[in-house]
């Protein structure tokens, strides 16, 4: 009896399939990590009353500013005119006929009613805008620039609600 020599048997690993579950593994974990980052940093309380504690019971106001094609329509501001004027309440802009363009709304009145209310009222430092489906996008992005600050005669600027945020309609 013969006896043939034993080869050296050679150990081949495939690492293939462990490369595919570590290439789908780490996104996955670092997709399940992200939001966890997110949310620690958007965790800030909202102010319940602006003004706890301290005496003063100034109203706490977040105004609405409503764009469609007819002009603008603002709700809780202070009135400037009118029968209800010095009340928290509803304050239309109408343009004449319909708004074509970014200009034709009256961003200097609505600037002057939304210092009113910043000015005689307490709040969060938000504005609510409402755009209609009709109302083209670069009168949305010009509101929220007339919203946050406007120009004085003097070349400052005064602050009005830094934070606006947009709204959907029904």
């Amino acid at each position: 009896m013969s006896k043939q020599p034993r080869s050296p048997r050679t150990t081949n690993v495939d690492t293939t399939p462990v490369l595919g579950l570590v290439a789908i593994l780490i996104p996955m974990l670092l997709m399940a990590y992200a939001p966890q980052v997110l949310a620690v940093i958007d965790s800030d309380a909202p102010r319940i009353c602006a003004s706890c504690g301290d005496g003063s019971h100034s109203e706490v106001v977040t105004p609405v500013v409503r764009l469609h094609a007819g002009g603008l329509t603002m709700e809780s501001v202070r009135v400037l005119d009118g029968p209800e004027e010095g009340s928290l309440g509803r304050f239309d802009l109408a343009c004449e006929g319909r708004c074509r363009s970014v200009d034709a709304y009256d961003w200097d009145r609505m600037q002057d009613v939304l210092a009113e209310t910043a000015a005689t009222t307490e709040g969060t430092g938000s504005v609510s805008l409402v755009a209609a489906d009709d109302v083209p996008y670069e009168v949305v992005v010009r509101a929220m620039d007339m919203c946050r600050a406007r120009s004085l005669d003097n070349g400052d600027e005064q602050v009005l609600y830094p934070h606006p945020t947009l709204g959907a309609s029904m």
